[in-house]
């Protein structure tokens, strides 16, 4: 079977590669997240950017980036306002970190956060 293949077994739904979304057998829907380490991987070009940043910018935007990446982890239930804001700042204390992060939520993993913030992302690439 390859990994884009959906599976129904007793109730639940398994499906993609990104998350699992699942159904328990009372129609409940279970919250998707995405894993922290799959996480990690995706904005480790955005924190190499940071780390190349101006000394008294760099440490700022490596919070935000670690606050970013626990928001994100939220899966579907991350908190798009949140999102954007920590978007703002990371690209008003290092603008060459713009790049990297829409390429991160281009990502299929990143499917349930994607959507406002890669359009925000966008907005603001289109306005440099």
């Amino acid at each position: 079977m390859n990994v884009s293949d959906q599976i129904k077994l007793g109730g639940v739904h398994i499906g993609g590669t990104s998350h699992v979304q699942a159904q328990n057998i009372a129609g409940e829907t279970i919250v998707t997240t995405a894993p922290a380490t799959q996480v990690n991987r995706l904005f480790e070009p955005t924190a190499d950017i940071i780390q190349q940043a101006q000394p008294e910018k760099k440490l700022d935007a490596l919070r935000d980036l670690e606050k970013l990446k626990q928001e994100v982890t939220r899966g579907e239930r991350a908190d798009h306002r949140v999102i954007t804001k920590l978007l703002d700042r990371i690209v008003d204390l290092v603008p060459d970190a713009i790049k990297s992060l829409a390429t991160a939520f281009g990502n299929p993993l990143l499917a349930g956060v994607a959507g406002p913030a890669t359009e925000h992302l966008l907005k603001k690439l289109l306005n440099q």
